[in-house]
C-alpha cells in the first residue's frame, strides 16, 4: 500500500501546466506594462513638444503685436527716434530716406528680364485662334 506522501505529492505534469499558466499571465502583463511605459514616453514627449510650440507662438504673437503698435506710433510721429536717425521706406516705387543725403548707399533691385515669348507662342496660338483649350 502506497503511503500517504505519495499520495499527497503533485504529480509532475500537473506542476508545468501549472507553471506554464502562471507564466502566461506574468508574460503578458510584463509586455504590456512595457507597452504602457513607452506610451507613456510618447505622450510625455508630444506633450513638451506641444508646450514648446505654444511658447513660441505666444512669443511671435507678442513680437507681432510689439511690432505692429511701433509701426502705428512710427506713422502717429509718436515714437521716439533720434534726431540722427534715418527712417528708411521699401516700396514698389523704390527707396526713401527721410531726411535724404544721409544713407551711404542706396540699394537698388536688379532689373526683371521678361519671359521670351517663343515657348508660349505656340500654346497662345492653339489656345486663342484655333479655340483649342
Amino acid at each position: 500500500m502506497p503511503s500517504l506522501r505519495v499520495w499527497l505529492r503533485a504529480p509532475r505534469n500537473l506542476m508545468v501546466l501549472f507553471l506554464l499558466v502562471m507564466l502566461l499571465p506574468a508574460v503578458t502583463l510584463v509586455a504590456l506594462g512595457w507597452r504602457l511605459l513607452e506610451q507613456n514616453r510618447a505622450l510625455e514627449s508630444q506633450r513638451l513638444t506641444e508646450l514648446r510650440e505654444g511658447a513660441a507662438d505666444r512669443a511671435v504673437r507678442g513680437l507681432e503685436q510689439a511690432l505692429a503698435a511701433a509701426e502705428k506710433r512710427l506713422a502717429r510721429g509718436e515714437l521716439d527716434v533720434p534726431e540722427d536717425a534715418v527712417r528708411v521706406i521699401i516700396g514698389p516705387g523704390g527707396i526713401e530716406a527721410t531726411p535724404a543725403g544721409r544713407l551711404l548707399y542706396y540699394p537698388t533691385p536688379p532689373p526683371l528680364k521678361e519671359a521670351p515669348e517663343g515657348p508660349f507662342r505656340e500654346a497662345e496660338d492653339l489656345e486663342f485662334r484655333a479655340q483649342n483649350y
